[in-house]
């Protein structure tokens, strides 16, 4: 809440404090009712409807149960979240998970998140605590995170199995701003501190169905070179914006606030203890956002860009730019269009872009060896939905075109290839209005690849969340952490 006993009890106050309220995942909707009360004292009520706090889902391989997770999103109703996960043994050793989230850490806004996880190979410990900036009304925001893990990155092959380089990695940030304006303009500004470091820890090995197996492959090694950078710099970031409520849009009837205007962040920060490398990294991001009456449309640029200033970094580039378009013909029938474009460019860490990530390639191509250094995606979604379909909950049903085109780029095995999937989707929420949405996806390959055939593809989440999510293989090329997430900048 942005208002509490003894403060004015403003609309804007009111406003911004439902606003926040309903962006909590573990709530459904939120309402801020302000009434009069005896004297120049006012009753602030406060209705919300909680989301389905469980958790659950499950793979499956040759018909019998590979993988289960749960979880509670709202753990007696204190805003905590804990998910236990875990995937059999094959001749890989069995994948176990386990996070803890608080929303309300020491009786305030602050957020707390712990993961601990042993991968197949590997695994790696991911802390972050943050007071996140959730509204223009707050005088600062802070964030610390570290990272600390054995990784090993797969380069997918054309043919056969995969290759990877065992890695010892960590990664660390802390940063602080504090807000200002001119006008109506918002700003924030405040120093940044980045750690990075990155250790080979082994040759590299062949990912094969029995098993890792060595491989003899310098090239491939040579690309992970060691490094150790700390980074000292500043944040800044300005905005002037609205925000707007919007039903419909990503989930099937929850009430949504999508923002409008402007704003552009960035981090520079040049590395002061790298024994390798002297060289700037600069991470800007840039949010555009509109609406008329039925439509609703924004872009997102964030990029990442690396200059040497000794003559022995090489420039890297990294950037992810992503557009959405709605069209609310009535309150049951939308039109939904998404482009999703992203460039890998001497990534200091060795990354391929594939047209089977779940995000920034076309449904239908999951798992696909086709791979590059630059990849676009446009999707088109036509939904129907009815409310209170039965008891208490929403059911749609969607039909949707994807097309991707990948270019290769200077990473290993980079083609140039283009691909298109059509199908339907079976979507459902609950309770009504529930921005948790539950979506089965059927996708037609139109092109074969690699004999692939239709793909199901289920999933489960806030869906007024899901579309600005960056795909899983840009997200890994990343040295820093975005604009966005290092200070928790609004969430979109």
């Amino acid at each position: 809440m942005l208002v509490g006993p003894g403060d004015d009890c403003s609309d804007i106050r009111l406003a911004e404090s439902q606003r926040v309220l309903r962006g909590l995942p573990f709530l459904a909707d939120a309402r801020v009712i302000a009434r009069a009360d005896t004297g120049n004292l006012v009753v602030v009520e406060v209705r919300t409807v909680d989301e389905v706090p469980v958790l659950a889902n499950a793979s499956f391989r040759h018909g019998t149960p590979s993988a289960l997770t749960l979880g509670n999103e709202n753990v007696a109703g204190l805003g905590m979240r804990i998910v236990i996960g875990g995937e059999r043994d094959d001749v890989y050793r069995g994948a176990r998970r386990l996070e803890l989230a608080d929303y309300g850490l020491f009786g305030n806004d602050v957020f707390g998140r712990t993961e601990i996880a042993r991968d197949r190979l590997g695994g790696h410990v991911d802390v972050s605590l943050s007071h996140p900036f959730l509204s223009s009304l707050q005088r600062t925001t802070w964030q610390a995170s570290y990272r600390d893990g054995r990784d090993y990155p797969v380069i997918v092959r054309p043919v056969d199995n995969g290759e990877t380089v065992p890695l010892a990695t960590a990664r660390w940030s802390a940063g602080v701003a504090v807000r200002g304006g001119i006008g109506p303009i918002v700003t924030l500004l405040g120093p940044v501190v980045l750690g990075s470091r990155l250790d080979r820890r082994g040759g590299p090995l062949i990912i094969s169905d029995s098993g890792p197996v060595a491989v003899d492959d310098s090239a491939l090694a040579q690309r992970f070179a060691p490094y150790t950078a700390t980074r000292v710099g500043a944040l800044l970031g300005a905005r002037h914006v609205d925000f707007i409520t919007r039903q419909g849009l990503d989930a099937l009837f929850a009430t949504q606030d999508v923002m409008v205007g402007w704003q552009v962040g960035g981090i520079v920060t040049p590395s002061v203890t790298s024994r390798q490398y002297r060289d700037i990294l600069a991470a800007p991001d840039i949010y555009l956002g509109g609406a008329v009456r039925r439509v609703f449309a924004f872009t997102d640029v964030e990029g990442e860009f690396t200059e040497g200033t000794n003559g022995t970094a090489a420039r890297s580039t990294i950037i992810n730019a992503r557009a959405m378009a709605y069209f609310t013909a009535t309150s049951r029938f939308v039109i939904q269009a998404r482009n999703n474009f992203s460039v890998l460019d001497q990534a200091r860490i060795p990354t391929q872009l594939s047209l089977g990530d779940p995000i920034g390639g076309p449904r239908g191509y999951l798992g696909s060896r086709l791979v590059g250094g630059r990849r676009n995606l446009t999707s088109l979604e036509l939904r129907w939905a009815t409310p209170n379909a039965f008891h208490r909950g929403d059911l749609g049903a969607a039909v949707f075109a994807d097309a991707a085109s990948i270019w290769p780029g200077d990473v290993p095995y980079g083609v140039t290839a283009s691909r298109q999937s059509v199908g339907f989707s079976v979507l459902a929420a609950y309770p009504t209005k529930s921005k948790r949405l539950y979506r089965l996806d059927i996708a037609v390959p139109v092109q074969k690849d690699r004999g692939r055939g239709v793909e199901f593809r289920f999933t489960s989440g806030d869906a007024s969340s899901r579309n600005n999510i960056e795909p899983f293989d840009v997200t890994q090329a990343r040295q820093a952490p975005t604009p966005v997430s290092l200070v928790t900048w609004p969430i979109r």
